[in-house]
């Protein structure tokens, strides 16, 4: 079974997002921990929580507070994301992606974006460990805080970044990441890394880093989106919501009402729409 190509780009972004709304975002009430957020317009931007492995949950912002979370949950700007005993994929809409190791915690201060189209994330790492990659060839905007540090992702960049337990430690696996802290700016190359002590005001620059046990599962993700996250008729489109999954799952082709997207091992008797929920998130709709 097909879905024209027209109508379905809007649907499936509806789908895979779980919200239609444009509307004017209300930023919640400023966290006094939380880094000041980059000046941009008010449009919204809604990001995926693109995978969750055992217990994740999510505060979006309103009464209920933290809630299970799965995988497909919009994600905007003022968003918590907490894991357990699990792990966690969030997918920005190029591909670019940011995943949680086990007992992590992590804010979205600024999903945003500029007047001229130029998108602005950024992530407060509050406890727990990450992995961050951005997808190569792509002009990206994600900056990373964590305690007094500020960490701007360059094109390309691939980083494992531990805030807790002990010493803070950032590895540069691929690209670069510009560090901050106050007045003192490091250029951290591929393969180094910096370690963050708390009783002195430079990191320490190293080289040398042990394989961690979940970098295997960061590896296939990295080389998942890559592979899938833009190669299909709709790479162009403002509607990429979980675009590696509609590449992975299915495939583009054309026909008589113009380009469709049709699923893998599907029955004639497949439906869309049999799956999804529907939630109110304050200031998106």
């Amino acid at each position: 079974m097909s879905i024209s190509l027209a109508t379905s780009a809007f649907s499936l972004a509806i789908l895979l997002s779980g919200t239609a709304a444009l509307a004017q975002q209300t930023a919640p009430a400023p966290d006094p921990a939380a880094p000041v957020a980059t000046a941009a317009s008010p449009g919204v931007r809604i990001v995926r929580l693109s995978e969750v492995n055992g217990v994740a949950l999510m505060d979006r912002g309103n009464a209920q507070q933290f809630e299970p979370a799965f995988a497909n949950l919009p994600i905007t700007q003022g968003a918590r994301l907490r894991t357990d005993e699990g792990t966690a994929e969030v997918e920005f809409e190029d591909g670019s992606s940011l995943r949680l190791t086990p007992n992590t915690l992590v804010d979205f201060p600024t999903l945003a974006m500029h007047s001229d189209g130029t998108r602005v994330s950024t992530v407060r790492v509050v406890q727990g460990s990450i992995y961050a990659s951005l997808i190569k060839g792509k002009s990206n905007n994600l900056t990373i805080h964590f305690g007094d540090e500020s960490l701007a992702l360059g094109p390309s960049a691939h980083i494992a970044l531990t805030v807790s337990p002990g010493t803070p430690r950032l590895d540069v696996l691929d690209g670069t990441v510009q560090a901050t802290r106050g007045a003192t700016t490091q250029l951290v190359p591929h393969k180094k890394g910096l370690v963050f002590d708390p009783a002195n005001p430079t990191p320490t620059l190293v080289s040398k880093r042990e394989e961690g046990v979940l970098d295997n599962w960061d590896k296939r993700s990295v080389e998942y989106h890559s592979r899938f996250a833009n190669s299909s008729q709709l790479s162009n489109s403002s509607y990429q919501y979980g675009m590696a999954d509609l590449n992975y799952y299915g495939s583009f082709m054309g026909g008589s009402c113009g380009g469709m997207w049709r699923p893998y091992l599907v029955s004639s008797n497949w439906s869309p729409y049999d799956n999804g929920v529907w939630a109110m998130y304050p200031g998106a709709g």
